[in-house]
């Protein structure tokens, strides 16, 4: 009898051990294995096909005019084509399993006055969470660099652009034709 009560302890411990092994073992595949979800800064060699071709598919709803240049922007990282404003936008690219989801290009206007110029997204990755994701990058950077203030416009008819600003926190400052000014006051650590 107590070699049986032996050999059925030898046997649970084994047992357990067997178990331990398959579940580290499947969790080690698991964490190799997960989606890779990261936000890059903007590499122009891998990333300006994927971005001039968002502003191709969503031009109405990213630019005011017909005379704006993203080349420009991607090229010289500015807000608009002075030579003072070169150097002066950040510029993140979205990755989710190493495939370019979306983008946002942000800069300071001045020492506390951001501003977040473009948010897009790859249509396929729409509703998932990333446009908030890089918004929240950008509000995050921009607060960093001293911004007490974040500024941004949509369009009137941008619903879902709308919505995201304000569960951020952005608040409606004015409406102007056809566009909507919304701002971001950042909260005092008081």
């Amino acid at each position: 009898m107590k070699n049986r009560s032996k050999s059925l302890s030898w046997f649970s411990i084994i047992t357990r051990g067997v178990l331990v092994g398959i579940c580290a073992g499947s969790l080690a595949y698991w964490y190799q294995n997960r989606s890779q979800d990261s936000i890059l800064d903007f590499n122009p060699e891998r990333d300006t096909a994927f971005i001039l071709d968002s502003f191709k598919r969503d031009w109405y709803w990213l630019v005011e005019g017909d005379d704006y240049s993203p080349e420009y922007l991607l090229k010289y990282k500015a807000s608009s084509q002075k030579p003072e404003h070169i150097g002066n936008v950040t510029i993140k690219v979205g990755y989710h399993d190493k495939k370019p989801v979306g983008f946002v290009v942000y800069f300071m206007k001045n020492f506390y006055l951001g501003d977040l110029r473009f948010i897009d997204l790859n249509p396929e990755f729409r509703s998932q969470g990333w446009a908030y994701k890089l918004l929240d990058y950008a509000v995050k950077d921009l607060i960093k660099r001293g911004a007490v203030k974040i500024e941004l416009v949509t369009r009137t008819t941008n619903f879902s652009a709308q919505k995201l600003y304000t569960r951020y926190g952005f608040r409606e400052s004015s409406r102007d034709g056809g566009f909507v000014y919304f701002e971001y006051l950042v909260p005092s650590k008081s």
